[in-house]
């Protein structure tokens, strides 16, 4: 909330019949606006005394705003206060009926995979996960989607909400980059050198690289066989490289 201004509360007490202001006489029960921000009152009491004090503040569009209330104008919200000690200010916020982009307080909406709601002050909130074919998954909640398990989860330590899969279906197959398809646990070879399997998690993983005779080299292994040496290495990337070249002379 920003603090726009602050201005002290100003008595003053004197035998007369009007208020002098800065060279200006007020008679009882006379206001303006002082700083362009705040609304003085002027005080006679019958005793002749006289004093003038702030009694509001004036909102951008020239409105009054009594001391310890508040007003919308567009998205904000003027509130004008006074502490203990008599000091008075008006704090500028966002409004609580203010909206979040096109959306009004309250009003529901989808985003990509969130469902969000517009709160009070205009305040965007994640109310649920929501699946590629439009199911929602509330906030700490499991839903099954073609057989696959599907969490929406929130994790409290940096705020942040996730849309996760927590398993394959039991029907669920791999698609190779020939587009082939293949069972859980089968086994088939692709680009002449690379043993490929597919796995519980419905992922393509290479077991082995094979020479073209068909002998297995495991990986981030070498095979020596025939005067050659076949190395099937496993990079940073994940990547798997294949490669052939000639024997060490003390393997010949």
């Amino acid at each position: 909330m920003l603090l726009v201004a602050v201005v002290a509360l100003f008595v003053a007490l004197s035998p007369a019949q009007a208020c002098l202001y800065k060279g200006q006489t007020y008679v009882d029960g006379d206001e303006w606006t002082v700083q362009e921000m705040f609304v003085m009152k002027c005080t006679i009491n019958q005793s002749g005394s006289w004093k003038t004090a702030i009694v509001g503040c004036m909102s951008p569009q020239g409105a009054k705003i009594n001391i310890n209330e508040s007003r919308v104008e567009g998205a904000d919200e003027f509130r004008c206060v006074a502490d203990a000690n008599g000091m008075v200010r008006m704090n500028q916020g966002i409004g609580r009926f203010s909206k979040c982009g096109t959306h009004t307080v309250g009003e529901q909406w989808v985003k990509g995979a969130f469902q969000y709601v517009c709160q009070p002050g205009g305040r965007e909130e994640v109310t649920a996960c929501v699946t590629p074919s439009g199911t929602r998954v509330g906030i700490n909640s499991i839903v099954q989607e073609n057989g696959v398990p599907v969490e929406c989860v929130h994790f409290t330590n940096n705020g942040t909400i996730v849309l996760r899969g927590l398993g394959v279906a039991a029907d669920a197959k791999c698609m190779d980059s020939d587009g082939t398809t293949h069972e859980i646990g089968t086994w088939w070879l692709q680009e002449t050198h690379f043993n490929k399997t597919c796995g519980t998690d419905g992922r393509i993983s290479i077991a082995n690289c094979v020479t073209v005779d068909g002998q297995r080299v495991p990986v981030n292994g070498q095979l020596i066989a025939n005067g050659l040496r076949y190395n099937c290495e496993k990079r940073n990337d994940g990547s798997v490289f294949f490669r052939t070249g000639a024997a060490p002379s003390n393997f010949l």
